[in-house]
C-alpha cells in the first residue's frame, strides 16, 4: 500500500476512535515472494479471490453481470463537447457505455465486456458496472500458472498499465506493501521487483440528483491567484491542454465551496457539535483558495484570465433527513475527498515543476482534513441516530462494492506537470476505496455493532 494511504486509513481510525488493527494494519514483514492465506471471494467478482497479504488473483473464469444499457443520459457538466448522450450512442464496440467516469466533466464512449472472449487476445475480463473491463494477461486462471503460483494482479511495467500475470519464485515482491515506503513493485526483466515510485500519475463533488455539478469557465480575473509554472519549452498545444486539465480543477474546487456550504447547512440541521460545524467552514475556506490556485494556474498555461461562471445551485439542499445528509456525506467526503487526497499526493510525486508540486502537495494536505472532517460527522451520526445512518452508509458501501475491482495504472503525457488521464484517475480512486474507504467502514461498522444501536440523542 502506498504510504500516504496508510497514514490517511490510521488517521481516520484514530480520529474515530478505533483501533487500527481493525483496518488490517500493514505487516512489516515481507514474509515470501508471494504468500497467499486465507484466500476469499473478491467482491464484484467471482472470477477473482483476494490473499489476507492483499493480492489479487484469478482463480476461474466467470460471466460478468451487464446492466447495459442504461435508460439515464449523460448530461456534460462543465459546458464542453461530448461524443455521447446514451450508452445507445456508442456502437463501434459490445457493451458501450456513455459516461463522465467519476469526476470527468464531458461525457465519453467506454466499451466494457462480459467474458474474456469480448476481450482482445492476452487480456481478460474483469468484471465491474455496468460492466466489466478487459485487462492485458499472460494467465487466465491460477491453474495456468504451476507450482502453487498464483495468476495474480500485478504492475506490468514500471509506470505502466495493471494486468495479471503467473508470479515466479525469483519474484521479490508481490504488491507495493512488500516494498518499502516510496518503491512499487513492478515487473521487469520477467519478474516483480521493488522500484523507485518516480512514475507520472483533486476536491469533493458536488453532487445534485447524483450527478457532479460544476459551473462553466468564463474569462474573468477575480478567481485567479498569481502563479507561474513553467512554460518555457512548452508547445502552444501542450499548454492548452494543460490549461484546460487545471480550468477542469478549478471548476471542481469552486463547486467543492457549495459543498461545504451545503454541508454546514446540514450539520446545523443535525444538531451536529459545534467543532464540526467550524472545521466545515474552514474547509469551505480551504476549497476557495485551492479554486483560486487551480484557475490561477489555468490562466497561467492559456495566457489569459479564466474563472467559473455562475454555479446552478438549484435543488442542492436535496433531501434533510438523516440518512440523506449521511449517504452524500459519506458518498461527497469519505469517498470523494479520500480520492482526492490520493490523487494530488500521487500527482505531486509525480511533478517535476516546484511551483506545481507545492500546488498539488498543499491540496493534498487539505482534502485529508476534509476526509476526516466528513468520517467523523459519520461517526457522530452512528452514535446520535443509529440504524438510519448505518444503513444509508451500508447502501454507500454496497455501491462501492459493486465498481470495478481494478482500473489501469497512472500513465499520460503530461504526467510530469501533475496530471493524469481518466484511467489513470480511475486507477487512484480505486486504491483510496480499497486502501482507506472499505476497511475503515467495516471497522466503523464492527464497532457500531458492538457499542448497540446508538444513543439516539443529539449531544456532542
Amino acid at each position: 500500500m502506498r504510504s500516504h494511504l496508510a497514514l490517511l486509513r490510521a488517521s481516520v481510525l484514530v480520529a474515530l476512535g478505533l483501533p487500527a488493527i481493525a483496518c488490517g494494519a500493514d505487516s512489516e514483514e515481507t514474509g515470501k515472494s508471494w504468500p497467499c492465506t486465507d484466500s476469499m471471494p473478491f467482491p464484484g467478482d467471482p472470477a477473482l479471490s483476494m490473499c489476507s497479504e492483499g493480492t489479487i488473483h484469478r482463480t476461474a473464469t466467470a460471466q460478468c453481470p451487464n446492466s447495459l444499457p442504461r435508460p439515464e443520459t449523460c448530461t456534460p457538466t462543465g459546458g464542453g463537447s461530448s461524443e455521447c448522450s446514451a450508452d445507445t450512442d456508442c456502437t463501434a464496440k459490445p457493451h458501450g457505455l456513455c459516461g463522465v467516469k467519476q469526476q470527468v466533466v464531458d461525457c465519453v464512449c467506454f466499451y466494457g465486456c462480459v467474458t474474456d472472449a469480448d476481450c482482445d487476445a492476452g487480456s481478460v475480463c474483469v468484471c465491474g458496472q455496468p460492466a466489466g473491463y478487459c485487462f492485458t494477461a499472460s494467465c487466465a486462471t491460477d491453474a495456468d500458472c504451476g507450482a502453487g503460483a498464483l495468476c495474480a494482479q500485478a504492475r506490468l511495467e514500471k509506470c505502466g498499465s495493471f494486468g495479471f500475470r503467473c508470479q515466479r519464485g525469483g519474484d521479490q515482491c508481490a504488491q507495493d506493501s512488500d516494498c518499502a515506503p516510496g518503491q512499487q513493485c513492478a515487473v521487469s526483466g520477467g519478474l516483480a521487483k521493488c522500484q523507485e515510485n518516480d512514475c507520472p500519475v483533486p476536491g469533493r463533488p458536488f453532487f445534485v440528483d447524483d450527478a457532479a455539478r460544476v459551473a462553466a469557465v468564463v474569462e474573468r480575473a477575480d478567481w485567479c491567484s498569481d502563479f507561474r509554472p513553467r512554460v518555457k519549452g512548452l508547445t502552444g498545444g501542450e499548454r492548452a491542454a494543460l490549461a484546460a486539465h487545471w480550468a477542469k480543477v478549478g471548476q471542481m474546487e469552486h463547486a467543492s465551496v457549495a459543498a461545504f456550504a451545503r454541508f454546514t447547512l446540514q450539520l446545523l440541521a443535525l444538531g451536529a457539535p459545534a467543532a464540526l460545524v467550524r472545521d466545515s467552514q474552514e474547509a469551505m475556506a480551504d476549497e476557495l483558495r485551492h479554486a483560486q490556485t487551480a484557475f490561477g494556474l489555468a490562466s497561467a498555461y492559456s495566457g489569459s484570465q479564466v474563472g467559473p461562471a455562475a454555479l446552478d445551485v438549484s435543488g442542492a439542499l436535496g433531501g434533510e433527513d438523516v440518512a440523506s445528509i449521511v449517504r452524500l456525506t459519506f458518498r461527497e467526503g469519505c469517498v470523494g475527498e479520500s480520492a482526492a487526497a490520493h490523487e494530488a499526493r500521487v500527482s505531486a510525486e509525480s511533478a517535476a515543476d516546484p511551483v506545481v508540486r507545492g500546488v498539488l502537495e498543499d491540496i493534498g494536505a487539505d482534502e485529508e482534513r476534509h476526509a476526516l472532517l466528513a468520517w467523523k460527522l459519520v461517526r457522530w451520526a452512528f452514535d446520535c441516530f443509529g440504524t438510519e445512518a448505518r444503513d444509508a452508509v451500508r447502501a454507500e458501501v454496497a455501491r462501492l462494492e459493486a465498481e470495478a475491482a481494478l482500473a489501469p495504472a497512472p500513465e499520460g503525457a503530461f504526467a510530469a506537470h501533475g496530471v493524469f488521464d481518466e484511467a489513470a484517475r480511475l486507477a487512484l480512486r480505486a486504491e483510496a476505496v480499497r486502501a482507506v474507504v472499505l476497511p475503515c467502514a467495516e471497522a466503523l461498522f464492527a464497532e457500531a455493532g458492538s457499542s448497540g444501536e446508538g444513543a439516539h440523542n443529539r449531544a456532542a
